[in-house]
């Protein structure tokens, strides 16, 4: 036979996470249901939580109902007045004598505006990094041509320039010009420090026109040229000391005076 007695005790052990607790407790019986009410303190509704319901019969083992169902288990939203658990008791128990009740919540998420926090914003700062490479230009002239310049890349212990040289003398009706084109390489062969030396060396031409005005007489032909010399470099500034083999039989001191600029990429931190 089955019946139910209707004297209920309800002890609320269960703490809500976050500092939520289980308020207001209140059973009744509802035909062959029991109802278990409660509230959830300082709940809102952009929480949700976790309602658990268990009790003890005549003192006995604690145990979980099965045939529950309202306001348990996950995906319970907070900020309500009243919660309800439904209680099929007779579906699981034959009778019942005196019951307590546990009811418990756990707080698993929570959306509250004071608890939402923007993700952290990496802020990046944008630096220019030096590469090791410089790019090189210099005044460079020889006592042929005094007029000129050389400009080229270093990285490391190597590097590469193009030079051009300019150069003319005008007597009486006789007039001549000089244009020297070169290419050639650097390697560092000493550092210290701030210092550093290099050697240059390279190869082109060089361009000769000559006129004699009053005899309208002028030749203009290329020749085979070659230079090299010493490259100091103290901190950005490089002196060029060296000398231009033209033509296989003039030998000129060359001279020049230049500046390396640091070549840099945008770097984020």
């Amino acid at each position: 036979m089955k019946r139910i007695i209707t004297l209920l005790t309800v002890i609320s052990l269960g703490l809500g996470a976050m500092a939520q607790t289980v308020e207001n407790i209140r059973v009744e019986q509802d035909g062959e249901n029991i109802l278990v009410h409660y509230r959830i303190g300082g709940s809102t509704d952009a929480q949700t939580f976790k309602a658990g319901l268990s009790c003890s019969v005549d003192g006995g083992r604690q145990f979980e109902p099965i045939t529950v169902i309202g306001d348990v288990g996950e995906n319970i939203r907070g900020g309500k007045s009243n919660y309800t658990i439904i209680w099929d008791v007779f579906e699981e128990l034959d009778e019942i004598g005196e019951v307590e009740f546990f009811v418990s919540v756990d707080l698993t998420n929570d959306l509250s505006p004071e608890r939402t926090q923007a993700a952290p914003v990496k802020m990046y700062q944008t630096e220019r990094e030096e590469t090791g490479m410089n790019y090189y230009l210099a005044y460079t002239g020889s006592t042929l041509c005094p007029y000129g310049f050389s400009t080229g890349v270093t990285y490391k212990k190597w590097g590469g320039y193009l030079s051009f040289r300019y150069g003319a003398d005008e007597q009486g009706t006789e007039f001549v010009d000089w244009r020297i084109y070169v290419a050639g390489v650097f390697r560092q062969i000493l550092e210290k420090g701030k210092y550093k030396l290099y050697v240059n060396a390279g190869a082109g031409v060089i361009n000769e026109y000559y006129e004699e005005y009053t005899q309208s007489y002028y030749y203009d032909y290329n020749s085979l040229i070659i230079d090299g010399g010493l490259v100091n470099v103290i901190g950005k500034f490089s002196l060029t000391l060296g000398v231009e083999y033209i033509n296989a039989d003039w030998i000129q001191p060359v001279f020049g005076l230049g500046y390396l600029f640091p070549i840099r990429r945008k770097v984020k931190r």
